[in-house]
């Protein structure tokens, strides 16, 4: 009758295969290495994506308020294919709202042919992170964001304090050296970063990548907005792609990056911004075009070394 209880009966190496319905849910995968799946894993039929939603606007704990949960440490065995994720309204974590339509914590599964759609993330004091998908502290895994449509999620700050709203789309955040991730063949589109606080930056409205080896490869990120009001020192940046800090080996490579803008009164970087990188980092074959920015209407980059 619903999907957790789906999850809930299956064991590693299961296949919990869902039919066509609006499930209002919000679900927990719980560490298993399962792959939970519409029945576009079966066929290959993509309306299938469109007709089997999980709607997690009904959720019965406003601080759990994210539609798909990865906490228990759970890796590219467990894998969520071929869903509308929709409703989401992030969980709350550090005294922000992370993870609108899913959160990974200490987790980095596997994420294809979904529709990730109409989430949002509005702070509880300190940061939104992640409107349509953040992973946070991604344990010794490499997450795979693959072939998904990630668009119109929000990242809203409203609330004074410490934090600013990162990854309108995506959000990827590690707080060790060492970690990848890949992020290949979506699209990623009219997401937003917004700050109705003066002087609080966005960053990274598509997406938003901190303290990883990043791989963003074959994407079409298109038309995602930064909002802020931010004029003393530090700028909001990366409406397309944003980086706080890109490690040796990150690959932006293959991208259609056009139309992403900001309307902040300082704003760096309409296509990519990145502010740090620790070595060499790649950016080959994309096509940036029709972006805007106060500067790098199409590529921004700070302290780089290399």
């Amino acid at each position: 009758p619903t999907i957790q209880a789906g999850i809930d009966a299956a064991s590693d190496g299961d296949i919990v295969l869902v039919d066509e319905d609006i499930y209002y849910e919000n679900i927990y995968f719980k560490g298993k290495a399962i792959t939970v799946a519409s029945l576009h894993w079966q066929d290959g039929d993509t309306s299938h994506i469109d007709n089997t939603i999980i709607d997690g606007s009904q959720a019965s704990n406003s601080d759990s308020a994210s539609v798909v949960s990865f906490l228990n440490m759970e890796d590219t065995l467990s894998v969520l294919h071929g869903f509308t994720i929709q409703g989401g309204k992030g969980t709350k974590e550090f005294n922000a709202r992370i993870g609108g339509g899913i959160m990974c914590y200490y987790s980095g599964p596997k994420i294809v042919h979904n529709r990730i759609i109409n989430n949002e993330c509005t702070d509880d004091g300190s940061g939104a992170w992640g409107g349509g998908i953040n992973i946070l502290n991604g344990f010794a895994t490499i997450p795979v964001i693959r072939n998904n449509e990630i668009s119109n999620n929000t990242c809203y700050k409203v609330n004074p304090g410490i934090g600013e709203p990162i990854g309108g789309g995506i959000a990827i955040i590690h707080f060790n050296n060492g970690y990848e991730c890949l992020i290949e063949g979506n699209i990623i589109a009219n997401n937003l970063c917004v700050s109705e606080i003066v002087d609080e930056y966005c960053i990274g409205a598509g997406i938003y990548v901190d303290v990883v080896k990043a791989r963003i490869i074959n994407n079409q990120i298109i038309g995602n907005a930064i909002s802020s009001d931010y004029n003393s020192g530090w700028a909001s940046w990366g409406a397309g792609i944003g980086g706080w800090k890109l490690l040796e080996g990150s690959t932006i490579s293959g991208n259609m990056m056009a139309e992403n803008t900001g309307s902040a009164s300082t704003f760096f970087a309409g296509g990519i911004g990145i502010l740090e990188n620790t070595g060499s980092v790649y950016i080959d074959g994309n096509i940036i075009k029709e972006n805007e920015a106060s500067w790098g209407g199409g590529i921004w980059i700070n302290r780089s070394s290399e």
